[in-house]
């Protein structure tokens, strides 16, 4: 802080002064009580490029002599504070670190005293140089751009910039104007000041044409304009001008030296002049911004009022066993909560939100198999996303809509075909029906830590809201314990990912032994996909004409030279239903079994009247006709029976039919489609359950041993660090004693803006 020379013009002379000093009194007042990070208190900085005269108009406004070292100015930003006063003139240094060693900005800015008092003005410049070897210890190219950052920290907000701009150079390479511009861009917290005029040559006409045009405006054009100032040089310097000399030389040279003495713009050179500008700029700004910091003092005013009143008793017992009781309440509120009731479900019900957005993930994963030969055939114009039977109905929680690109039966058939190795005719390779299972499940992964992270964000939210809550009296508590509690959370949350990642890896082996609901769901499939098939709308249809692109259906071998297997699992001629009482097949001259003496039955060639000859045959195709006779039906089941096929009923017939040229394709689907079920109904119960046990449940339940085992409790070191975890707010406590005074302080401030008119 410095008491201003009076030989010097002073900012206390201008028309400000008075508000000025009320301004810093309520500024000293909140930064008492730590709020000086929260006021933008207008100031004025001076920017310029290195060996710009920033010293120079520094000591012209101040006063005082300041270090002119190469770089050493650029490298250590200086701030001067003036304030007037009736005592002798005095200075006291301070060093603010605003960055450590790394160039990382520091989240609290600290002022640390430098030094006794100053009472001689010739003592400054050496405790400055004193205090700037203090912190520029090398010319890295960091440290050159942690001071670019620091000018562009101190001329936003409502600040003043003073850009320092040397006639010698030229304009365009004037970065700290295009720093200014760049926080400042309409210009209106700008000032121009040049400098060096004396240093301009006389054979530097055009120079001067281009300084005089921006003095005048007509370049590079700022709201508050440019000043010109001339400040002595060194040897003026070295034999000791003084601050009313260098005025008069600097007027005398204005008065005299072309073109300055001829231009229009006369108020606009010389210090006196710059420092009457400043001033009335300052005076606004502190004018237009009084109303802030009115605000500002009332809310500082209710916070010293809550916080006397919020004031805690003095503990009474051991720090350890108050630590104990507190985390104890602490963790009994999260074991209710984890618990779940009528007033403490709020946490179980944001996990249930994720467990239901995780069911929806996996369901909208279920493979979407249409049962036709391509996008073409849909003769219904189903769309691709779903088709009947996969809509959300009454059974919708059993059918989840698969949302994947619909896989037609063509495209099945390509992929058997390119599964297919040495596997035997009708086989179909069991790896390639994995790699069906797998590729739905590839993002199961995926929504499975979606699904965590939502369950972490809650119980991580929750925990820091009750710390908060429980601890809001203790900071430093409240603090250590936000850092804390989450990395438990974490660990907790890590081996879940972990036993997940089992789980999803477990699912990609096919396994099951609900065979029974494997089975059912798969035949369900089945069914639905080959209904589609025969272009039905429900099961009750009566199935049509395939269209015209569906290829010509393979001949059937007959029902006896089927193998057992397949005559048990239907696997020909399982096509259609008889619910209808009818036989949806003829009997075409193109094929024909007759029986012949001693039982054997061989298939005729072209039988020209098949019922006839006690014989029957197989249609090739699934357009409807007329149900044979029961006569004729009554042969058919007759003659089985000869054959040794004893207890066929009429029913049984049905899977006379010709098996569907898509049938294995059909299958597949429906195994996949079946198996879906299987494995989804596994999934969204198993991986809610991991993440209620092992992070939920895991939390809670480790939650009072871990905080015990962090905070040390029970150590002979404890006692200490414990009794200041377990402290009022360390500002309540450094304030216990000022709280009273600092209330009157602010009352004051707040008078005393009220005598600034508000």
């Amino acid at each position: 802080m410095l008491s201003v020379d009076p030989e010097t013009p002073k900012l206390s002379d201008s028309k400000y002064a008075i508000r000025r000093k009320e301004l810093l009194s309520l500024v000293k007042q909140l930064r008492a009580i730590g709020a000086q990070t929260d006021l933008d208190l207008p100031r004025i900085a001076v920017i310029g490029n290195q060996s710009a005269g920033k010293s120079s108009v520094v000591e012209a406004i101040s006063g005082i002599t300041v270090p002119r070292d190469a770089g050493t100015c650029t490298r250590c930003p200086m701030e001067c504070r003036m304030s007037s006063s009736d005592g002798p003139w005095s200075c006291h240094i301070s060093i603010r670190w605003e960055y450590d060693e790394n160039g990382n900005q520091l989240k609290d800015v600290s002022e640390v005293p430098f030094g006794d008092m100053i009472t001689d003005k010739g003592a400054v410049e050496l405790a400055l140089r004193c205090a700037q070897a203090g912190i520029i210890q090398n010319a890295e190219k960091e440290v050159v751009n942690l001071v670019e950052e620091l000018v562009v920290s101190h001329i936003k907000g409502n600040t003043i910039i003073l850009v320092a701009l040397p006639m010698t150079d030229d304009i365009e390479n004037q970065k700290a104007l295009r720093l200014a511009r760049q926080e400042d861009p309409d210009g209106r917290r700008t000032i121009g000041v040049l400098t060096k005029p004396d240093m301009l040559g006389s054979g530097s006409t055009k120079a001067r044409e281009l300084w005089v045009d921006v003095i005048e405006g007509r370049r590079h054009h700022l709201a508050h304009g440019y000043y010109c100032t001339r400040q002595p040089d060194d040897a003026e310097r070295a034999e000791g001008i003084t601050s009313i000399q260098a005025r008069a030389s600097e007027a005398t040279f204005f008065r005299t030296t072309t073109p300055w003495s001829n231009l229009l713009q006369s108020h606009r050179f010389g210090t006196t002049n710059l420092v009457n500008a400043l001033s009335a700029h300052l005076v606004q700004m502190i004018n237009d911004m009084l109303p802030n910091f009115r605000s500002e003092a009332v809310t500082l005013l209710e916070g010293c009022n809550n916080s006397l009143s919020a004031m805690p008793k003095a503990i009474d017992t051991d720090p350890a066993s108050y630590m104990m009781g507190l985390i104890a309440d602490f963790c009994k509120t999260v074991d209710r909560y984890v618990a779940g009731g009528a007033e403490t479900s709020d946490l179980i019900q944001e996990h249930r939100v994720a467990y239901a957005n995780f069911n929806r993930a996996i369901r909208s994963t279920a493979p979407n198999f249409k049962p036709y030969l391509s996008a073409s055939t849909n003769v219904y114009g189903v769309g691709d996303s779903a088709f009947p039977g996969d809509d959300e109905g009454e059974d919708s929680k059993d059918e989840p809509v698969g949302l994947g690109k619909p896989f037609y039966l063509k495209d099945m058939r390509t992929y058997i075909e390119k599964s297919i190795t040495r596997e035997l005719p009708d086989n179909i390779p069991f790896q390639s029906k994995v790699a069906l299972i797998v590729a739905f499940q590839e993002t199961w992964q995926v929504a499975a830590r979606i699904c965590a992270e939502e369950v972490r964000h809650s119980m991580r939210k929750f925990l820091l809201a009750y710390i908060k809550k429980t601890f809001s009296r203790y900071v430093n508590l409240q603090n250590h314990l936000c850092i804390l509690v989450p990395d438990l959370v974490t660990r907790h949350y890590e081996r879940c990912i972990e036993r997940i990642a089992e789980q999803l890896e477990i699912e990609r082996t096919p396994y099951t032994q609900n065979t029974h609901y494997l089975e059912s769901s798969k035949e369900k499939w089945l069914a639905k996909y080959k209904d589609m098939r025969a272009k039905r709308r429900d099961s009750k249809a009566t199935p049509i004409t395939e269209p015209s692109q569906e290829p010509t259906q393979k001949s059937s071998e007959p029902f006896w030279n089927k193998s057992p297997q397949q005559q048990k699992s239907g696997a020909f001629g399982a096509t259609t239903s008889t619910a209808q009482g009818g036989l949806p097949f003829s009997f075409p001259k193109s094929f024909a079994a007759t029986s012949e003496p001693g039982g054997k039955t061989e298939p005729s060639k072209a039988p020209t009247n098949p019922s006839a000859q006690g014989g029957f045959a197989f249609s090739t195709g699934f357009a409807p006709r007329e149900p044979p006779a029961a006569d004729n039906i009554n042969d058919v089941l007759a003659g089985l029976a000869r054959l040794g096929f004893t207890g066929v009923t009429q029913e049984d017939l049905a899977k006379l039919l010709p098996s569907d040229e898509y049938e294995s394709e059909l299958r597949i689907m429906a195994e996949v489609r079946g198996y879906f079920q299987v494995s989804y109904k596994r999934v969204i119960d198993n991986i809610p359950g991991v993440l209620d046990l092992l992070l939920v449940k895991a939390v809670s339940k480790d939650l009072q041993s871990f905080l015990i085992t962090q905070l040390e409790i029970g150590s002979a070191s404890a006692t200490e660090r414990l009794a200041m975890y377990v402290a009022e707010d360390p500002r309540v406590v450094a304030n216990r004693d000022e709280l009273i005074a600092r209330k009157k302080r602010l009352e004051s401030v707040e008078q005393e803006l009220r005598n600034f008119g508000l």
